[in-house]
């Protein structure tokens, strides 16, 4: 599990079914963030989660 760059609690991964990127999220501090793999975390601003779950097709955390 990695820890949120923002509070350092542990983040919850949802697999994104359309891409080779996860989604993860936070509950300590409701940050939402992308997945790349290779890439540092990519904070993702101004987007709500139930859109990002609708915009790219994942439902449950793993």
């Amino acid at each position: 599990m990695l820890p949120c760059p923002g509070c350092n609690n542990p983040l919850t991964q949802f697999p994104i079914e359309r891409s080779d990127v996860d989604l993860m999220s936070c509950d300590g501090c409701q940050g939402v963030f992308l997945n790349r793999p290779g890439e540092e975390l990519e904070n993702v601003d101004n987007a709500t989660f139930d859109e990002l779950v609708e915009a790219y097709g994942t439902e449950y955390p793993i």
